[in-house]
């Protein structure tokens, strides 16, 4: 589906390639590069359904949304909000529930394995990380 000021379409999209930071689609039905502007900066939606199964311990952005951060040492940092996409790594947006007893509302917090991410529990909704809480 493609969306543009609010409304929501669904298109065909008949083939696609990386370019940049970015995508090139051929959608059905646009042939030319007029009618293709039209689309340009728009949002894409995909359901859910059609996206492929992922492997043991892999994981879609959407998955760790709303998941509990705590830390090794039992330590409640909040929810997960929101990634942010860095470049060199993906970072957890954690927000608490009103400010701690560090006075953080808010941490980020990178997306690392095994140094900082020390466990995903998927069915329990919760990742343990190894992350200082007043930082």
């Amino acid at each position: 589906m493609i969306g543009q000021q609010g409304k929501w379409q669904t298109l065909e999209v008949v083939d696609w390639r990386r370019h940049n930071k970015g995508f090139i689609a051929k959608i059905a039905q646009v042939n030319d590069r007029d009618e293709a502007m039209a689309y340009t900066h728009a949002e894409i939606s995909v359901d859910s359904a059609q996206l492929p199964e992922l492997p043991q311990g892999e994981f879609y952005w959407r998955d760790l949304i709303g998941m509990s951060v705590v830390t090794d040492k039992g330590y409640n940092l909040g929810t997960v909000d929101d990634l942010m996409e860095t470049g060199s790594n993906d970072v957890l947006v954690v927000k608490a529930n009103s400010k701690d007893a560090f006075g953080q509302a808010e941490r980020l917090i990178p997306f690392l394995t095994d140094s900082v991410i020390k466990e995903v529990k998927y069915e329990a909704r919760e990742i343990t990380v190894d992350w200082d809480p007043g930082f």
